[in-house]
Parts: structure tokens; C-alpha cells; sequence
């Protein structure tokens, strides 16, 4: 069932890299790379001056402060690879959600940008969960990978980024879900047994229903959050969110099993979400993008 073109929209047209505007943001951006750049030698020498610092400080220890301070310094190790073992063990109790990172041609470098930030924001929340979920990258290339490789510590966190395609390592769709405001059902829980799919899109006017045509063109069921079933927002107010968003609705109904709570919650301020009540008729769903 694994159709893997969704006919995605190209590029937009790049702007005239010699018109006056152009020149002045690359003028404004050389200089922010050139800043950091200064500040990056600045924390290198620091780091180096500490180091050094570090390996004289301990000339007047006897070998057995030596050896009780290399103890000590061991046992942190152990503690911080046992903490990361429960961390996983606590994350891969939870649903697996899938990042569909294979748009990545057809995203902007802002776009590359700000899904990166999306994904440190998401990583963050899980970390700082009380129920957890395990995250899988999927079709990690370009200069997508080269952005996450920019966060610091990523080659170390708990998740999973792979090369490949979701459908290349997937065994099958019987359990598979595309998270998308465009769904075909209503998501009513998050069953750890299943896995769930989030499409790794910024712009969703430009690629607006790209994710649910993807997901049905693979033979793959889709699902939308209830929104609407819960919170009142308003007929002209998107349904589309954040990658972050996201992942943040589902951690927190994990933990409380309250669509009502959950959304108060996690909708960013500018949804204008209320409480539904119970006389009050549905809306219209407004501009549908992916959730």
C-alpha cells in the first residue's frame, strides 16, 4: 500500500538575491553569524581556560583523594546512564509518534528552521512529562539533518531519527495513524500499541491537505484531534498546529484523559479556546490544514 509521491507543491520562487531588500537581510544576517561566531570563540576559551584550571586544581590531592574523587565522578556516570535508561523505558511505554520528515525538499530553509525549533520545543515536553511518548524521525536528510545537528546535545537524545522513509521500516499499516485536521475519524484516545504520524509542515496554506492526501495515498487510516467536539474557537480560527502543539496534546491526555483540560491547556492563547457547552452548536471548521 505504500505510495510514496503525495504530488506536494514545488517551491516558492526565490526572491531576487540582488534587490535592495535581499541585500540588506544578507548584510543583517552576515553580521548575526559573524556575532556568534565571536561569541563561540569567546565560550571556546573560556571552556579551555576552565579545563585547564580543572586539571591543575588537583596537584595537592594525595592518590587517595585521587581515587575517592575518580569514584565519585564514576558514580555520577552510572547515575546519569541509569536515568537515561528509565527515561527510555518510560518513553517506549507510551504510543510511538512518527515526525514525517519527508517533505524536507519542499520546505523553505525558514521553514527547515522553525521545524527544527518545533522539534528541541517537543523533545523539551517529553522530557517534562509525567506520561510519555517515544519520537521517531522519519526521512531525516538534507538540510534538515544538518539543522538538527545544530541543537545542541541531539546526537544524544532518546529518539529515534532515521534516513529512511516511515514506510521503508514500518511493517505494516494495521496500526498506523496519520494525526491530521483533515482525518477521516475522530481520535478518541492514544492506544500505546498503535503509532501515530505527524506531518513535518510549516506553511500549511502552501501545502494545505498535503499530509491526509499522503496518508490515503499509502492506504493509511487518518484521524483528527476533537477539537471541536470540546472547545469552541470560532469558524474563521485554523485547526492547524504546531509540531510541538501536538505532541504537547498528546502527552497531556496521556496524563489526564480530559480532551476539555487537554486543549485549554495546550491551544495557544491566539485559538481563543473555551469550554464548550452543551447547548452550543458545532462550527464550522474553518481553514483545514494538518494537526
Amino acid at each position: 500500500p505504500w505510495v510514496v509521491d503525495p504530488q506536494l507543491p514545488d517551491l516558492p520562487p526565490q526572491s531576487d538575491p540582488n534587490s535592495k531588500r535581499a541585500r540588506k537581510k544578507a548584510a543583517k544576517f552576515k553580521g548575526m553569524l559573524e556575532k556568534k561566531k565571536a561569541k563561540k570563540a569567546e565560550l571556546k576559551a573560556a571552556s579551555a581556560e576552565a579545563r585547564e584550571k580543572e586539571a591543575t586544581k588537583d596537584d595537592h590531592l594525595t592518590e587517595e583523594e585521587r581515587k575517592a574523587k575518580e569514584a565519585k565522578r564514576l558514580e555520577r556516570k552510572q547515575e546519569a546512564l541509569r536515568e537515561r535508561a528509565a527515561f527510555k523505558a518510560s518513553c517506549t511505554e507510551g504510543p510511538s509518534v512518527i515526525l514525517d520528515c519527508e517533505f524536507e525538499p519542499h520546505l523553505t530553509d525558514g521553514e527547515i528552521r522553525s521545524l527544527a525549533q518545533q522539534v528541541l520545543y517537543s523533545y523539551g515536553s517529553i522530557k517534562n512529562a509525567e506520561k510519555r511518548l517515544f519520537l521517531i524521525l522519519s526521512g531525516v536528510a538534507g538540510r534538515l539533518r544538518e539543522r538538527f545537528g545544530k541543537l545542541s546535545g541531539f546526537d544524544t537524545w532518546v529518539l529515534d531519527a532515521k534516513t529512511e522513509p516511515y514506510c521503508e521500516f514500518l511493517e505494516d499499516a494495521t496500526n498506523v495513524v496519520y494525526l491530521t485536521s483533515d482525518g477521516d475519524e475522530v481520535v478518541q484516545e492514544f492506544d500505546p500499541n498503535t503509532t501515530y504520524i505527524i506531518g513535518g509542515i510549516v506553511d500549511r496554506n502552501r501545502m494545505k491537505g498535503a499530509t491526509a492526501r499522503k496518508a490515503r495515498l499509502q492506504g493509511l487510516r487518518t484521524a483528527r484531534f476533537p477539537l471541536d467536539e470540546y472547545v469552541a474557537m470560532g469558524a474563521n480560527i485554523t485547526r492547524v498546529l504546531t509540531v510541538n502543539c501536538c505532541i504537547d496534546i498528546i502527552l497531556e491526555h496521556l496524563k489526564t484523559k480530559d480532551w476539555t483540560q487537554t486543549f485549554l491547556k495546550c491551544l495557544p492563547e491566539r485559538k481563543g479556546a473555551q469550554e464548550r457547552g452543551e447547548d452550543e452548536e458545532d462550527s464550522d471548521n474553518g481553514d483545514e490544514g494538518d494537526s
